[in-house]
């Protein structure tokens, strides 16, 4: 970021493929695996992750509304 430059990225974690390219601060946003099985998340990210790099996993459930004047 201090770069004022950033990459969004919608992928499959287990498909993805960055080349060799690293990153300094990842933001994963309802991707399930770092929810369902957090070290295997982490270790297929590790590649692309350059020293001292961060990680901030959010996750929810997205919530249905509902029409209230059906």
């Amino acid at each position: 970021m201090a770069s004022g430059k950033a990459e969004f990225l919608i992928a499959s974690l287990e498909d993805m493929n960055l080349g060799d390219r690293r990153f300094d601060l990842v933001f994963a946003v309802r991707v399930g695996l770092f929810q369902r099985d957090p070290d295997r998340a982490h270790s297929l990210l590790a590649p692309w992750l350059a020293p001292d790099a961060r990680v901030c996993a959010f996750y929810d459930v997205p919530v249905q509304m509902v029409d209230s004047k059906a």
